[in-house]
């Protein structure tokens, strides 16, 4: 479950591919911080066009939370 999440947009996506790269920036017992950033790919150079972060929240476990 997203708590919050928030993106940046920071250039064109102008390129032969996008790429993103996402990490787990810290977790802890309720809250997860997690941070990804998007490239777009052109004759082997990469230009950063946005930064997305969110901040999840686990529920596995919780009273009165079921599938």
């Amino acid at each position: 479950l997203t708590t919050e999440c928030n993106m940046n947009f920071l250039a064109p996506a102008e390129g032969d591919r996008i790429i993103a790269r996402g990490k787990v920036v810290k977790t802890g017992r309720t809250l997860t911080f997690c941070q990804c950033e998007l490239f777009a790919k052109r004759d082997d150079q990469e230009q950063l066009i946005a930064l997305f972060t969110a901040t999840l929240i686990a529920v596995d476990g919780r009273d009165g939370i079921s599938d």
